[in-house]
């Protein structure tokens, strides 16, 4: 029998406060076996902000503000380069610091819940990479739960 290999449960997430996404000017750091990539840039007032790319796309920005508390920001599934589904979220690092744990969701009146990987990427934003196509995403913490619903890309 052959074991199959899950893009997420082998991901090699760049760990927390690392060098490669956040370098003003380079390339994005690409998701391997994902349609993803992101990139920590400079925001205005010098503000660190993360860009989402999905198939060389730019999807969002995130700018790390104090006038904006939400922590979840955007949720979106595609299909790897091998077909396999894929679900990502994306959010910012609560004021607080307190964790951040993530959940994606299937529709319908009987909803699938499953957890999500999570990463921090340096100290304001977070990814969460979930094998599958789901619909949306919840993140939780300290000051509560916000739901998203996932675009396809």
């Amino acid at each position: 029998m052959t074991q199959s290999h899950s893009p997420v449960a082998d991901h090699p997430f760049p760990a927390p406060g690392c060098g490669d996404p956040g370098r003003p000017g380079q390339d994005p750091l690409e998701l391997p076996g994902t349609p993803w990539s992101v990139r920590i840039a400079g925001g205005p007032g010098s503000r660190p902000s993360l860009e989402v790319y999905a198939h060389g796309i730019l999807l969002d920005v995130v700018v790390v503000t104090p006038l904006s508390p939400g922590v979840l920001r955007g949720a979106c599934r595609a299909s790897g380069p091998d077909g396999r589904p894929l679900s990502l979220a994306w959010g910012r690092v609560p004021a607080d610091g307190s964790p951040v744990g993530v959940e994606v969701s299937t529709p319908g009146l009987r909803p699938r819940t499953g957890p999500a990987r999570l990463v921090e990427l340096g100290w304001w934003f977070w990814l969460a990479l979930a094998d599958g196509d789901f619909a949306g995403a919840t993140a939780s913490h300290a000051g509560g739960r916000e739901r998203c619903r996932a675009r396809r890309v």
